[in-house]
C-alpha cells in the first residue's frame, strides 16, 4: 500500500458531531449530552367501578418515570477532515517532486567511471596463500580454506 492510499483510508471524525481536541485525553471529544433515563411502570386505570353483578372494568397502561440522568461523552482518535485533506495535498505535492527528480536525473548525460577495483583484484593483492608464507617470522591467520585472510 502506498502512503496516499494509506492517508486516504484515514478515519475522519464524524461530521454530525462538534469535536474539539480534549488534551487531558489527547484525542478528540464532544460536548457532554445529558440524557434522561425513564422506566415504564405499569398503572391501572378503572373505567368502570365493579358492583354486584359485574366486576371493576380496568385498563392497564405504562407511565414513564425518570430513573436517572445520563451524561454521555464521545471519543474519537480520528483526524479531522481538513487535516486529511492536507495531508493527501503534501504526499500529492511529494510525489510530483519525486517524479519531476526521476525525470531530471534520467535526462542527465553520465560518464562510466571505474570508483575501486573489484574485491577479488584487492583480495589477491594483498593476501598470500600459508603456503607462500613460509619466510615471514608470524604465518598470517588462515581461513578454513588454507587461503590467508586479508591484510
Amino acid at each position: 500500500m502506498d502512503l496516499h492510499t494509506f492517508i486516504r483510508k484515514l478515519p475522519t471524525l464524524d461530521a454530525s458531531e462538534t469535536w474539539a481536541f480534549d488534551p487531558s485525553a489527547d484525542c478528540f471529544a464532544t460536548e457532554p449530552v445529558q440524557t434522561v433515563r425513564t422506566k415504564k411502570i405499569p398503572r391501572n386505570h378503572v373505567k368502570a367501578e365493579a358492583t354486584e353483578k359485574h366486576p371493576a372494568q380496568v385498563e392497564v397502561y405504562y407511565e414513564d418515570v425518570t430513573v436517572g440522568y445520563w451524561r454521555t461523552i464521545k471519543f474519537s482518535g480520528a483526524l479531522p477532515t481538513k487535516r486529511v485533506n492536507d495531508l493527501l495535498e503534501r504526499v500529492e505535492k511529494l510525489q510530483q517532486a519525486v517524479k519531476f527528480a526521476r525525470e531530471e536525473a534520467n535526462n542527465l548525460e553520465v560518464e562510466d567511471q571505474k570508483v575501486a577495483r573489484s574485491s577479488s583484484t584487492i583480495c589477491s593483492d594483498r593476501c598470500f596463500h600459508a603456503v607462500s608464507c613460509e619466510n615471514r617470522p608470524t604465518p598470517l591467520p588462515t581461513l578454513g580454506g588454507g587461503g590467508a585472510i586479508c591484510c
